[in-house]
């Protein structure tokens, strides 16, 4: 089995925040305590509009995996998209429309320009890795990045330290 992640971080400091979207949306997940300024939260089938339509803050979607070669980050505010980075081997696919505006709205600037240099320079080994998903995450202050979705939390519960949500 591969690595793999897919998760949200909610810029707070409050796992409450979460908890409370999750429960607005009716979906089932589980999360975690907050790490650095961020609350990083899963839900059954990884992605769902539903989170995003009642969210009322700044919201980060977190995806990486080894089997198809890739990573990206999605970045909203409230229920609006403002851009975010892929990168994917297998699809022969690279998006980017971070800015450094956009990436003030969670970091400060001089962290929004290192960003933007990594993601820039983001190229992919033959494993799928990058450097720069790391480096991003760390520069972001994500923690929890490997390993992290669903699946992988629900079916492995006594190694991960979170509250259930409509589960």
């Amino acid at each position: 089995m591969s690595d793999f992640t897919m998760a949200y971080h909610l810029k707070t400091n409050s796992k409450e925040d979460a908890i409370d979207l999750l429960e607005r949306s009716g979906l089932r997940g589980y999360v975690f305590e907050e790490t650095n300024g961020w609350v990083t939260f899963v839900i059954e089938g990884g992605m769902n509009d539903q989170i995003v339509s009642v969210n009322q803050g700044i919201l980060l979607h977190f995806t990486r995996t080894s089997d198809f070669l890739g990573w990206g980050v999605i970045i909203y505010e409230k229920e609006e998209e403002l851009g975010g980075f892929s990168i994917a081997e297998m699809a022969e696919h690279r998006e980017n429309t971070l800015t450094p505006e956009l990436l003030e709205k969670v970091t400060d600037p001089a962290t929004a320009q290192e960003i933007l240099k990594i993601v820039e320079a983001s190229t992919l080994n033959e494993d799928g890795d990058t450097e720069a998903e790391w480096k991003c995450a760390e520069k972001l202050g994500l923690s929890n990045i490997e390993w992290i979705s669903f699946e992988q939390v629900e079916g492995d519960l006594e190694n991960y330290e979170v509250t259930p949500v409509n589960v």
